[in-house]
């Protein structure tokens, strides 16, 4: 929804700033940059850890901020600004729940920091290699698994038999570090005999 609304209005706005609840904003942020590609126009997300009615909120300078970093030259694509802090779109993750500096950029530097009224650019934003793009299908027939130490192997042998069963279309093993998985065997990863999956 947000990614059409955004399509269709396009060629009206010189950038685009969704204002959008905390618990879910790193998701639909990393959405949104596999969904929009190729964008030569800021897309930011923001939120607050308190109302903008509340006498005391973090909304007012979250958006104020977005702002900032909506209207400088170099915003370009999906980002997350939040505390002064503007995140790639798909490097985005909630780290607090009642802090407002509540977000961190994963794996990644920080894009720039928003200090009073400009903005302190660490990453530049890459240049668009083509028109930008649009996509809208997104099939949320996807398990994540997260893997354990101690872990029972035959929770992974049952998501790859329900994924070869239709349950879903695809299966995904998360690993906490590199090093800390080794790989599992073939046979494992596929399978052709029909099974049964239930709870």
């Amino acid at each position: 929804m947000m990614a059409r609304a955004i399509q269709e209005n396009y060629a009206l706005y010189d950038g685009f700033i969704i204002c959008h609840g905390t618990d879910t904003l790193a998701y639909s942020a990393a959405a949104l940059s596999y969904l929009i590609q190729n964008a030569d126009k800021p897309i930011i997300l923001t939120g607050a850890q308190q109302p903008i009615s509340n006498e005391i909120t973090d909304a007012k300078k979250n958006l104020r901020d977005s702002v900032i970093c909506a209207l400088d030259p170099g915003s370009r694509g999906v980002m997350v600004v939040f505390g002064g802090h503007v995140i790639a779109g798909t490097r985005a993750k909630k780290n607090k729940t009642i802090s407002y500096d509540a977000f961190a950029s994963v794996n990644f530097p920080e894009l720039a920091l928003v200090q009073g009224d400009r903005l302190v650019r660490y990453v530049p934003s890459p240049w668009p290699t083509g028109p930008v793009e649009f996509g809208r299908a997104m099939n949320p027939r996807v398990f994540l698994l997260k893997l354990i130490p101690g872990m029972d192997p035959g929770m992974i042998r049952r998501s790859s038999a329900c994924t070869t069963a239709s349950s879903w279309r695809a299966s995904a093993w998360a690993a906490s570090r590199s090093g800390s998985w080794t790989p599992l065997p073939r046979g494992w990863a596929t399978t052709s005999r029909p099974t049964r999956c239930s709870s």
